[in-house]
């Protein structure tokens, strides 16, 4: 596996895990809400915004994730701009030689 395709996977995890760790603590609230607040209907409707909410916030870290992709699906390497990512933060730039070939 290329070393892009690691790097993708790896945003692709992190990007799961923003999605999943929310959902759980979602799940925790609503097993203990009336444990935690007391039962009024503005607690009971302040819980039931979070549903929504936690939909908008899946949706866009899903829509945000294929957009912000690190590879070029037909080549399998890095885009142009992750790559000028990684030349920047190179910092022993005088010791440093970077090499683009191409095989056919």
């Amino acid at each position: 596996m290329l070393y892009s395709e690691i790097k993708e996977r790896e945003n692709r995890f992190i990007t799961a895990l923003k999605i999943a760790f929310p959902f759980l603590l979602l799940i925790g609230i609503f097993f203990h809400a009336f444990q935690l607040f007391p039962y009024t209907s503005v607690n009971f409707i302040l819980l039931i915004l979070l549903i929504p909410i936690y939909v908008y916030y899946t949706v866009y870290l899903i829509y945000h994730g294929f957009q912000t992709t690190l590879i070029d699906p037909t080549t399998k390497t890095f885009t142009r701009m992750e790559i000028m990512t990684k030349i920047e933060n190179i910092k022993d730039r005088e010791n440093t030689t970077i090499i683009f070939f191409t095989c056919k």
